[in-house]
């Protein structure tokens, strides 16, 4: 969570369902309104690769592709709930908003998230940005930069 000023609260990685709504508790125990929340959450189509499509090596089977989409649509429901206001917003738009220069043709995949957690640490220095953390941080800051009078949930 960022504030207005961008000061961000982190939560410990929530696992279960119970867990992920006590967050949610949890902020409308403290002094936040669900009307001074916003959320973001990424935008990401889904896919199916490999022996699904008949190439061979699956990198996403159904099975995956359904537990994230419980994931999301569980996530979307929490914020409804808790009637925090939300939207979904592409990863070309994040990145963008927060400066990242977009992924270079011939840059592997870990060099693209390493790019990112580095933006990340830039933007962030009081905190230890790690690869599990930093897209949501420049998700967040992206929301915060277009919502300046909320404190952001991302």
């Amino acid at each position: 969570m960022l504030d207005r000023d961008g000061a961000a609260e982190l939560y410990p990685l929530a696992t279960t369902d119970r867990s992920i709504w006590k967050v949610f508790e949890d902020l409308r125990k403290r002094s936040f309104s669900p009307r001074d929340l916003f959320a973001h959450i990424e935008q990401v189509g889904g896919y199916l690769k490999g022996s699904e499509i008949g190439k061979g090596g699956g990198a996403a089977n159904g099975a995956a592709m359904f537990r994230f989409g419980r994931s999301t649509g569980f996530l979307h429901g929490c914020l409804v709930a808790a009637g925090i206001p939300y939207q979904e917003i592409r990863p070309v738009a994040w990145q963008r908003a927060v400066g990242l220069v977009p992924r270079k043709k011939g840059e592997s995949k870990s060099q693209w998230k390493g790019r990112i957690k580095q933006h990340a640490q830039r933007l962030f220095p009081r905190l230890t940005v790690t690869l599990s953390i930093c897209d949501a941080l420049l998700i967040a800051e992206a929301c915060r930069r277009q919502k300046s009078n909320f404190a952001i949930i991302s």
